[in-house]
Order: structure tokens, then sequence, then C-alpha cells
């Protein structure tokens, strides 16, 4: 009888590893390279993102973060990086989270205006405005950063610089286990949700472009399921105008995506 081969990526809150293996520590050595760069920058006034990584001094970190990129590749998707130390200033600890960020890959802009480092603040906007959750006090729902952006990263990465009072918990899901739900417990969805969608770009337009962008909610590519999700953002490129009745007929499409992905939630640190 044929063995079923699990796939690591394809992971539920009953069979994840064990959250102590989710750590990894910054070894000594890649500390030493990072804060090397650190002390060059020093009190100049230019932006976190002029600091660079030389191809050597990515190399050898790479090497160093060789877990971290298995786990992100190959296995759950996620990992918790410890052994930062604490800094003086939050823009030091930004500047060594950008560079441990180089150090696994190549930073994509975020929008329009090129941001490459951004900052998640509630700065009292309302998404009903147009705003994004990222700088609201809104809690969102199971979403994809960037999803109407030009280029899905290969990784996000998130540091805290001030822990909340309370809150700050993240639900974590695998992409894999919800295609998987949604092709053997409801093949309609998954084949509409294979379809382009108009999900709202916030805003994020340069001159000339439309208010929406058209992805599909999931992209089968040659290495498993790519997903462009935030049920928010569709549902708001669906309200416009111009393509409001396309919204009532896929809307029960969406929320099978949700509720596929509930029960393979499990819950992470900050």
């Amino acid at each position: 009888m044929p063995q079923t081969v699990r796939e690591p990526r394809s992971w539920t809150a009953t069979t994840v590893d064990s959250s102590e293996s989710w750590y990894y520590r910054l070894s000594s050595n890649c500390l030493d390279r990072l804060h090397g760069e650190l002390q060059q920058f020093g009190t100049e006034p230019r932006p976190v993102t002029d600091l660079r990584l030389s191809a050597a001094e990515r190399r050898a970190c790479r090497r160093d973060l060789a877990e971290v990129g298995h786990a992100l590749e190959n296995g759950r998707g996620f990992a918790i990086l410890e052994g930062i130390p604490p800094s003086d200033s939050p823009r030091q600890g930004q500047a060594l989270y950008w560079l441990v960020g180089q150090a696994l890959g190549e930073p994509v802009e975020q929008n329009v205006q090129g941001a490459l480092l951004y900052d998640v603040r509630d700065t009292g906007q309302s998404l009903s405005e147009g705003a994004r959750f990222s700088v609201t006090n809104y809690e969102s729902s199971y979403h994809t950063d960037n999803s109407f952006g030009d280029t899905i990263a290969d990784y996000v990465g998130l540091l805290c610089l001030q822990v909340a009072r309370s809150g700050g918990i993240n639900h974590v899901v695998s992409g894999f286990a919800v295609h998987r739900e949604l092709r053997d417990r409801y093949p309609e969805a998954l084949a509409t949700l294979c379809r382009p969608f108009h999900v709202d770009c916030r805003g994020g337009t340069r001159p000339g472009e439309p208010p929406t962008v058209q992805y599909p909610v999931i992209e089968v590519g040659p290495r498993g399921p790519v997903f462009r999700y935030l049920r928010y953002w569709i549902k708001a490129g669906h309200q416009k105008p111009a393509f409001r009745s396309h919204w009532p007929r896929e809307a029960r499409w969406i929320r099978s995506t949700k509720r596929s992905a509930a029960p393979t939630c499990v819950w992470s640190l900050p």
C-alpha cells in the first residue's frame, strides 16, 4: 500500500511542529557582521534603507540563517528570529532588522511611492475613507500583505519596536493547507478563486491608472499555490460602480476561503 508523503508546508493547527521549534537565534558571527555595518552607519541623518550589506556579508549571514531559509522555503513557511539585542533607539532596531532582511533576500517596494520599510502604526485614519489596515486600529481578517501590489514578495518580515499593552497576537495560516481544503471540499470555489477579481488599490495608483487591479485570489505555480487575498480589498474593489455587478455572485466563494482557513489557524507570538 503506497504511503502518503506529507507536505511540510501544508500544516494545520494539529499537525504543525512544536512551537519551540519556531524560534531561531541569530548567531554571534552574523550579529558581529551586522553590528560592523551599524557602527559605520552611526548617527548620520541618512535613511535606514541606505544601509547595504556587501555580497560577501550577505553570503556569510545567509549561511548562518540557512535553517531559517529552509523553514521559509520548504518547511512551515514562517520563523521567529531571536537574539537581536535591544537597541538604544528605534532607528537602530530598524537598521538591524533591515540588514537581517537583506541576508534573506532582496527588498521589494511596498507602494507606488517606493517605500522599502513600512511603519504599521495607528494614525487615526479610517478604512471607510480609503486607508490601509496598517495605519488604522481596525482588526484585519486572514490576508496576504500587499495583495494589490505589482510584485508578490517571497517573505514578509515584522519587527515589533514597542509591545502593545494588550493584544498583538498574530494568526498564521498555511496557504498550502487552505488550497488543499478548497481542492478537496470546494472544487467549484477553487475554480472561481483562480479567476481574476477586482482588488481595490486604496489610492495607491499612479496618474492615469484605474482604482483597482485584477488578480486571481489563488494562482497555482510550479512551487504550489500563490495567494493574493484580503477580503475587504476585494469587496471594496467590487463596490466600485463599474464593477459592482460582479460581486454578489462571487461573494460566497470568497467566504469559502475564510471557512477553509479557520481550522488551520495557529497562534504565534509577535
